[in-house]
């Protein structure tokens, strides 16, 4: 794998999760981060001279995922035992890549495709519709993928 770019995408997430039996007090919060689809949609190239190869300079990144939020709480309850909440917040987002957050500028193998048409030689010169030679060529391009090397959170939590 070649490392076509390091980014920090900032998004920005707000959630209600109920927690029953009431809270008192928030005691502590632990997360992770999922990531479920990570997708790079090139939208801007440069042709490679004298190759079937085009140079991606401008990119899509959209992210989709969770954060896996751990909230362990006191109640009104005076028996001091804790209250535990699991909730997956959800959250999408998306980035813009120009030329200078490449690292590596990916490369992606352009297709093509012709087509001939034959004359009918029963109508003069006139084109047939029902017969044409057809060349197609398709390149297979890898689809780069994502992983989230880092995540940081600011967060207010609160019980209202």
């Amino acid at each position: 794998p070649v490392v076509l770019a390091e980014r920090t995408i900032q998004i920005v997430v707000e959630a209600n999760i109920d927690l029953d039996p009431a809270a008192v007090e928030i005691k502590r919060v632990l997360k992770d981060v999922f990531l479920t689809q990570c997708k790079l949609v090139p939208v801007a190239f440069e042709p490679v001279n004298d190759t079937q190869f085009r140079e991606v300079t401008r990119a899509k990144l959209f992210v989709e995922g969770y954060i896996r939020k751990n909230i362990e709480y006191a109640t009104d309850d005076c028996n001091g035992s804790l209250q535990y909440r699991t909730a997956n917040v959800q959250f999408a987002g998306f980035a813009d890549l120009t030329e200078e957050d490449f690292l590596t500028p990916p490369l992606i193998a352009a297709g093509s495709s012709n087509r001939s048409q034959f004359i009918n030689p029963k109508n003069g010169d006139l084109p047939r519709l029902d017969k044409y030679f057809f060349e197609n060529t398709v390149f297979y391009n890898e689809q780069p993928y994502c992983e989230l090397i880092r995540a940081d959170f600011f967060e207010l939590d609160f019980s209202p």
